[in-house]
């Protein structure tokens, strides 16, 4: 396994969790 690619997965998840990422895709 990376372990890059979990640390990326983490920030990812903290940006979607700050609401940072629009998980809904384009529903505005």
């Amino acid at each position: 396994r990376c372990t890059g690619y979990q640390t990326i997965v983490s920030a990812i998840e903290q940006a979607v969790a700050e609401g940072q990422i629009d998980t809904k895709g384009d529903d505005q």
